[in-house]
């Protein structure tokens, strides 16, 4: 498999959010067609997540809703047009690794390809006139450098307080006091962090003897 990481942009929308709300950081946790236009659940870190998602829900041509919303955190559920960015994942047949993360008003998307196809999705890029620079590409691919270094905080914390072992020597509400945060922000980074290292570890498998032999 080839890993590639993308810059696609600048993406007008979200480079007027960078502008307008210097350091804030948005994540596409996930990304789905339906109805003629695509559905994105994103999370957004910033000071004030209010006002940031106030300004989203100003696109024009896009359904905003807010899901929730705590101290520096948000996620919301936005319904727009189906960009040509994504028609990409339609013409190659294969999805990027989630997170997609958001920075300067650029999209930041990490693929595992088979290498046959890596020439194929650089065509189907410039054929549908996505803006691209490729920042990454390598026939080895390490899991972990898609996670981010709060992801690592946890999980180093969770690592070395047991919360792995079995059975469990911690627990998501005691790793939260540690942290000083909502038991849910724990919750949430686990699942991601784990989701994206899952995901990594087995792109590629196609059916169970693909797999590695078990352990016990």
């Amino acid at each position: 498999m080839t890993y590639l990481r993308l810059k696609i942009g600048p993406m007008p929308d979200f480079l007027a959010i960078a502008q307008q709300f210097p350091g804030v950081r948005l994540e596409f946790l996930s990304t789905h067609e339906a109805g003629g236009t695509v559905v994105s659940v994103i999370a957004v870190y910033a000071e004030d997540v209010s006002a940031v998602i106030d300004a989203m829900s100003r696109w024009e041509a896009h359904e905003v809703a807010q899901i929730e919303a705590r101290s520096g955190v948000g996620i919301v559920r936005v319904r727009g047009p189906v960009p040509e960015g994504y028609r990409v994942i339609e013409d190659i047949e294969v999805g990027p690794l989630y997170p997609i993360c958001v920075a300067d008003g650029h999209l930041f998307v990490e693929y595992l390809l088979p290498e046959p196809e890596v020439a194929a999705f650089r065509e189907a890029l410039v054929r549908r006139a996505v803006p691209f620079t490729i920042e990454a590409m390598g026939a080895h691919y390490d899991p972990a450098g898609g996670v981010t270094d709060r992801q690592r905080e946890v999980l180093s914390l969770a690592i070395a307080t047991g919360y792995y072992e079995i059975p469990r020597q911690t627990s998501q509400a005691e790793l939260a006091g540690r942290l000083d945060v909502d038991v849910s922000v724990v919750n949430r980074i686990l699942r991601r962090a784990e989701g994206h290292l899952i995901t990594a570890a087995t792109a590629g498998w196609s059916a169970a003897t693909d797999r590695p032999p078990q352990q016990s």
